[in-house]
């Protein structure tokens, strides 16, 4: 994840793959009768575009393949997983509570007509996990939910400049109401018996990811911050 600074037309995205998007499609589709996926992936392209975004960006989805295709050989099913992964953050309201549901139930209108349905019930319930709102059902869950996360375990002025990004998207909270936020779902993090819950990325990055988090929470404290808005 970071902060995206494309400018170029959805012909040619460098944080996204056309092509890639429109094999994962076809791989995924009900059969010959299915589109090839370029008009969902315009539309895709154009959802994380949008202006309002400076983290949610086509570069959080081209990070988040990126530790995909590092980690693809531990997935039961790595084209849900992917799929999972392209459409997880495609409806972004700075105000909304609901978002990844709004992506998940977005997912399933533009893809019931083409892939199997056995497939997007799958996708769906991937997408509902970032929520955090349970523990995940399967191993495929679990990887995305740390990819989804794994942006805390990069270099310490990368993951600032995310950790920015996503302020400049909350432009609407005080400073206190933001970090209080931020607090108590980092703290929440940490309590947890492993960051990363995935074998894969424990090893890669708990580490990382534990002592950058910790890092940044003293700097919030230390600033006045506190986890009560």
């Amino acid at each position: 994840m970071a902060l995206a600074t494309y400018t170029t037309s959805s012909q040619s995205d460098p944080g996204l793959d056309r092509e890639r998007f429109r094999a994962l499609w076809t791989r995924c589709s009900k059969g010959a009768q299915a589109g090839d996926g370029t008009a969902v992936f315009e539309r895709l392209l154009d959802h994380y575009r949008e202006a309002h975004r400076y983290y949610h960006t086509p570069d959080h989805i081209r990070h988040c393949l990126e530790q995909f295709d590092m980690a693809r050989d531990e997935m039961l099913d790595p084209d849900a997983v992917e799929l999972a992964l392209w459409f997880h953050d495609v409806i972004y309201k700075t105000s909304g509570s609901d978002n990844e549901l709004r992506s998940a139930e977005w997912f399933m209108s533009v893809a019931g007509g083409d892939l199997r349905a056995d497939l997007c019930k799958r996708v769906y319930a991937m997408i509902m996990i970032t929520v955090h709102p349970s523990e995940p059902s399967d191993s495929d869950e679990q990887i995305v939910v740390d990819i989804d996360l794994s942006s805390f375990a990069l270099p310490w002025e990368r993951m600032m400049r995310d950790s920015e990004a996503v302020r400049r998207e909350m432009q609407h909270l005080s400073d206190r109401e933001f970090y209080a936020g931020q607090i108590r779902f980092l703290d929440s993090l940490l309590n947890r018996a492993a960051f990363f819950g995935s074998a894969f990325f424990n090893r890669r990055g708990e580490a990382a990811a534990r002592a950058n988090v910790t890092r940044y929470l003293d700097a919030l404290r230390a600033r006045g911050f506190s986890a009560e808005a």
